[in-house]
């Protein structure tokens, strides 16, 4: 889709196609079509991945055939069967940390976060009047955000939660929370119609802490 208020280099195409969960078959044509299209028809020096164990999986037996540099970057703890595909046929594997890839192989190369330390640099003994732990991120239990809030409320920390996520059609669930008094659960819940469909995480003492969003 073409998008006025961005603004990309002359040198620069992007292709959506749209991946949306439950439509398997229209997502693995519109993939293929597209993906074989360009490069068929261009001199490609190396393809990138980024976080898309599937996608990878279903063309990296191509590149690897065409002889074309296949690298995915992957940083989850989840080693599924698509990723075990992947780590067959592309060429190297590159994520953040030790623990960021459940892939133990020659190909697998781990470059840190990428944060500049001059800029940002670790003070362990700041101490602030205020505890706050905001999470920026999708809504996703993969995040393990319940695990991370049970730490910070153990020590007397406020959470803020900033994101959103989607659900198994493609729709987006907007960053409400709400919790049932008395209980051990948190859900995140569809804005307009406060459906329930969403992101479950069970366990969490709401008792304990301020919920916003």
């Amino acid at each position: 889709k073409k998008d006025d208020n961005c603004k990309l280099p002359e040198n620069v195409t992007v292709i959506s196609i749209n991946w949306i969960s439950k439509q398997k078959l229209k997502n693995i044509f519109l993939l293929y079509y597209n993906f074989l299209r360009i490069i068929l028809t261009n001199k490609i020096d190396l393809v990138f991945s980024h976080m898309t164990d599937t996608q990878s999986a279903l063309t990296s037996p191509i590149t690897r055939l065409l002889r074309i540099p296949h690298v995915l970057w992957y940083a989850h703890a989840e080693k599924s069967i698509y990723l075990r595909i992947s780590a067959i046929f592309v060429d190297r594997i590159v994520t953040s940390t030790k623990g960021s890839c459940p892939i133990e192989n020659g190909k697998v190369l781990i470059i840190g976060q990428a944060i500049n330390t001059d800029l940002f640099r670790f003070k362990s003994k700041i101490s602030y009047n205020k505890k706050l732990m905001i999470h920026v991120g999708r809504l996703d239990p993969s995040k393990k955000i319940i695990e991370l809030m049970k730490h910070f409320i153990n020590d007397g920390f406020t959470e803020e939660i900033i994101g959103d996520g989607y659900d198994d059609y493609g729709n987006i669930i907007t960053p409400e929370i709400v919790y049932i008094p008395n209980s051990y659960s948190l859900i995140i819940t569809d804005n307009d119609n406060n459906d329930t469909d969403g992101a479950f995480f069970p366990y969490l003492n709401k008792s304990k802490h301020d919920l916003k969003h």
